[in-house]
């Protein structure tokens, strides 16, 4: 009787033993499927006052990453920037907005420089007279458009944070009236139609966090209390304005469990951050 016992006590133990790794390899993928079906069905962007007057004259786009950082996540759950893993996702982040900007039959414009760049335009034009005098007139205008961009991406920070607080966390009104003005055109540049500012944050697992992840949903499949530890998280906010006016005419963020150093994860994070840009809202509302 006793012999009996202990064999079925093995052989419960080894399918729990079974089910908790099947769990540590499901554990990722349930856990983004979740997060992710929390938000499909629902429409999180915000619009601003004039975004279907002036949704018809965009016909170009210039992408501007505000901020793209990565970090890694140890497995004490410490985090450390990644500046490798960010270089690696700028280029391809802006790939897949500028596919779905021409998925929405606009045209892209290349990433406009918002960093100070050593100033060459006083420099003695060597080409012409041996004597030129330095093109301080250029220099001048360049300094000042350098400043225009600081202040417009400050600026743009303190709109976001605003949109954030009053629109999202204490408030869920889908209109805004808020604009970076006309300093934007330094951002924007000549001919532009409008600028998508974008910024990403995101985390991904050294293989000692994936560890105390898969020991802990083995654990928590044992003892009967799910226990699941965060391996990777992903949040973008993206705001659509207006490359004359600065009038802000769109604005959305998304996050969730996604791995954006994997092209599916990257994807599937900005699908779900650009459903509604560029789309008609009252029309269809």
């Amino acid at each position: 009787m006793i012999e009996g016992t202990r064999q079925q006590r093995g052989i419960v133990t080894a399918r729990l033993r079974r089910m908790a790794r099947l769990l540590g390899r499901c554990a990722p993928r349930l856990l983004c499927l979740v997060l992710t079906l929390g938000c499909l069905g629902c429409s999180t962007a915000r619009y601003g006052l004039a975004y279907d007057e002036r949704l018809p004259a965009i016909r170009n786009v210039r992408l501007l990453p505000m901020k793209v950082d990565v970090y890694s996540i140890h497995a004490g759950g410490m985090r450390e920037e990644r500046t490798d893993l960010a270089d690696a996702v700028r280029p391809r982040l802006l790939s897949e907005l500028g596919n779905v900007v021409r998925e929405r039959d606009r045209e892209t414009i290349g990433e406009r420089a918002t960093t100070d760049k050593p100033d060459t335009s006083a420099k003695r034009d060597t080409s012409g007279e041996r004597d030129a005098p330095p093109r301080q007139s250029d220099a001048a205008s360049n300094r000042r458009d350098q400043a225009s961009v600081r202040q417009t991406l400050v600026l743009a920070a303190v709109v976001e944070d605003a949109i954030v607080t009053h629109h999202y966390e204490h408030g869920d009104k889908p209109m805004f009236d808020y604009t970076l003005g006309d300093g934007v055109r330094a951002v924007a540049g000549e001919d532009t139609d409008a600028v998508l500012l974008v910024r990403l944050v995101a985390a991904v697992p050294t293989a000692g966090r994936v560890g105390v992840a898969i020991v802990s949903a083995a654990a928590g499949a044992l003892s009967g209390s799910p226990r699941i530890v965060s391996t990777v998280s992903a949040e973008m906010s993206l705001m659509l304005v207006d490359g004359n006016s600065g009038d802000v005419l769109w604005y959305n963020r998304a996050r969730g469990a996604y791995d954006v150093t994997s092209d599916g994860g990257l994807r599937r994070l900005v699908a779900l951050a650009t459903r509604d840009m560029l789309k008609p809202w009252k029309t269809q509302n």
